[in-house]
């Protein structure tokens, strides 16, 4: 998804995604859904990173919205909010109310590993 926003291997110019989900250590039943809330935490000493985190802010809820949302209604999962904040907006309670994401622990290889075949 974020991989949309640059086509290039540069560094996001945010410094970290943030998450916050409920229930966090409940199995759902049936019907029930997942709450999210997600936070892209950007430098304001970096060039265009407001409007970049924006932009990546707003394709996360469009993906999401397309994958879990049919006619209005949510399905699994159910996205309460996706926001773009400043380093100096992001307080203490924050940081310790979600979790951040570390996008360089991110993998896009399949898991377990898929067999290839030797040609």
């Amino acid at each position: 998804m974020i991989s949309l926003i640059w086509a290039k291997r540069v560094r996001p110019p945010f410094l970290a995604i943030y998450l916050d989900y409920e229930p966090e250590n409940e199995e759902l039943g049936g019907s029930e859904r997942c709450e999210l809330w997600v936070t892209l935490g950007y430098s304001i000493d970096v060039q265009d990173a407001k409007t970049t985190a924006e932009r990546a802010a707003e394709l996360i809820e469009r993906k999401l919205k397309l994958k879990f949302c049919d006619d209005g209604t949510w399905k699994s999962l159910e996205l309460r909010q996706c926001v773009a904040r400043a380093e100096t907006e992001f307080t203490y309670r924050d940081a310790l109310r979600q979790k951040q994401y570390r996008l360089d622990y991110l993998s896009l290889r399949p898991s377990p590993p898929v067999p290839t075949a030797n040609l």
